[in-house]
């Protein structure tokens, strides 16, 4: 469908469309108002200088970990494409260590903090706020700093028009408010 509009939008063939929605779709800050923009900077500030672990997973555990650990080490945080994340079901950032989401979360948020233009993936901001909510280990292995920049993450998710749209459901509420007292409570 975006696909198709981007065509129409551009006068291109359908082939010049689906390599430019491709190539679109793994740069997520084109998509981004200048308000997230900000965002993606204190993110940036707070978590940009975690260094590249060596493993995200306890790979040795099972397939399942050394799979997730094979697709995160295969990428760099500055070019990690929408579905090497995964979904809700088979999401490699819930098997992550604190240092692997630490490493990523600046990709993360660009995702989160984007439209949901991805025919075929969810919104990355339903992943986002389901895992700060339900992984406090994690939350808790953030820095004062970076709670702070999550922290004006799930704020500004609240008001996008994809929350509106896609997840003003009472269990997305959950997800949210989960997020949010994880995040004050460790402050």
């Amino acid at each position: 469908m975006a696909e198709e509009i981007f065509q129409q939008v551009t006068n291109c063939s359908k082939q010049e469309a689906r390599q430019w929605f491709k190539h679109i779709q793994k740069c997520p800050q084109v998509w981004l108002t200048q308000d997230a923009l900000s965002i993606v900077a204190a993110i940036d500030l707070a978590f940009g200088d975690i260094p590249k672990p060596a493993h995200f997973t306890d790979h040795t555990h099972c397939p399942e970990c050394a799979d997730h650990d094979q697709n995160l080490r295969s990428h760099q945080r500055e070019s990690i494409p929408r579905d090497a994340l995964g979904c809700p079901g088979y999401d490699p950032i819930t098997f992550c260590s604190p240092d692997g989401v630490a490493y990523y979360m600046p990709a993360l948020v660009r995702y989160a903090l984007a439209p949901s233009h991805f025919d075929d993936r969810e919104w990355y901001g339903e992943q986002l706020l389901y895992f700060l909510g339900n992984d406090s280990n994690t939350v808790r292995h953030f820095n004062p700093q970076q709670k702070q920049a999550l922290l004006a993450v799930v704020h500004f998710l609240q008001s996008s028009p994809d929350w509106v749209t896609t997840m003003s459901g009472s269990s997305h509420q959950v997800d949210l408010c989960m997020a949010e007292q994880a995040l004050i409570s460790t402050l």
